[in-house]
């Protein structure tokens, strides 16, 4: 099992406490290096709890960042006892930490937007998955290994889902020969053909076949739409 825990998933106390054991140690490191006279280096530690509390908590991150920095110039100016040049010094890297934190919120919010927008997206495509009338069933189209099965397939088939994935289509559902596939192998259209479907009690069933090429996550799939004759000539009847 992988024991890595992204960050975004960690939950609220984690979240806490990580952020104050950081804070503490940055404020700790700061102490020690301005108590040194070493000013270069300790000021980049600011960064990544910045980062994460902007990241994190959104706007309340602005307000850790600008608290952050007042804690920073603080410390500058007590132990500088107020020279002119560390205390510009100071009050630049404190508007860098605000620019900072302010982009973090940006892109932050925008990748929130995107990942709602694709949350209701694959809603959307879920709810017309289970809920349409038509059998549908994705295929690897190089391994013709069954990959997905929607409710009204696995009603018209007798088979669940489960039984279905990783099988053969032209053994279930498409009585062809191997390496005779009317799509892949024989370049043939299948578009409103009328098919054979091998149901799960070994009973053939008549049905228009409709299938369509297209490509999932970078592969190459067939979505392939079944509606039993009988149905396909009443709804055509019924146009008529």
């Amino acid at each position: 099992m992988d024991s890595r825990v992204p960050l975004a998933k960690l939950a609220g106390p984690s979240r806490y406490v990580i952020l104050l054991v950081m804070t503490i140690a940055v404020i700790l490191v700061t102490i020690y290096c301005l108590m040194n006279w070493l000013y270069d280096i300790f000021s980049l530690m600011y960064y990544p709890p910045i980062i994460l509390a902007t990241y994190w908590f959104l706007q309340r991150g602005l307000y850790y960042a600008a608290a952050l920095g007042l804690a920073y110039f603080s410390a500058v100016l007590y132990f500088s006892h107020g020279a002119p040049l560390d205390l510009i010094t100071a009050a630049a890297r404190f508007s860098i930490f605000m620019v900072l934190a302010f982009l973090t919120l940006v892109f932050t919010m925008k990748i929130l937007e995107q990942r709602d927008q694709l949350e209701q997206s694959e809603l959307k495509f879920r709810t017309i998955w289970e809920n349409v009338e038509s059998a549908i069933i994705l295929v690897d189209a190089d391994t013709h290994l069954i990959l997905a099965a929607n409710p009204a397939a696995e009603h018209l088939t007798g088979y669940k889902e489960e039984e279905l994935l990783g099988r053969c289509c032209h053994q279930l559902v498409c009585p062809a020969e191997r390496h005779k596939c009317p799509i892949s192998d024989l370049n043939q259209k299948v578009d409103h053909s009328e098919r054979t479907l091998l149901t799960r009690n070994g009973t053939p069933m008549l049905v228009v076949k409709t299938v369509s090429r297209a490509t999932v996550n970078g592969k190459a799939v067939f979505i392939e739409n079944f509606v039993p004759l009988q149905a396909h000539r009443l709804l055509r009847d019924n146009k008529v």
